[in-house]
């Protein structure tokens, strides 16, 4: 048998609760839920502008945007099963146009194309 505390804190480990779940939390003002969904999350907010030739300055404020653009619309969210492609698809209207040679050369991994 789980203990409360056990409980509570199998509930906040962000890799293991749903979106849907983490979601209806934050909308119910829960900020620990925010936070774990931030934490979740942060990894894949931040990588998409780097991975486009922004620089890590400019990623970081790409991704304090979009975190600020997710608190304002979670509410008229209508998918959860939708939101990580939310996320994916946010950053990229913040992320400065740059030339393939410029990509290429801010992360040699990703190749000329």
């Amino acid at each position: 048998m789980k203990t409360a505390a056990k409980a509570q804190l199998e509930r906040r480990k962000p890799s293991s609760t749903s979106d849907e779940r983490l979601v209806a939390l934050c909308l119910k003002g829960d900020q620990q839920a925010w936070a774990d969904l931030i934490d979740k999350y942060k990894n894949l907010i931040y990588s998409i502008p780097l991975r486009y030739g922004a620089s890590p300055e400019d990623a970081s404020d790409i991704f304090q945007s979009v975190c600020l653009q997710l608190f304002a619309e979670l509410p008229r969210l209508r998918k959860t099963a939708a939101f990580s492609a939310w996320l994916i698809a946010a950053p990229m209207p913040r992320v400065p146009p740059v030339t393939n040679a410029t990509r290429a050369m801010s992360n040699p991994s990703l190749g000329a194309f």
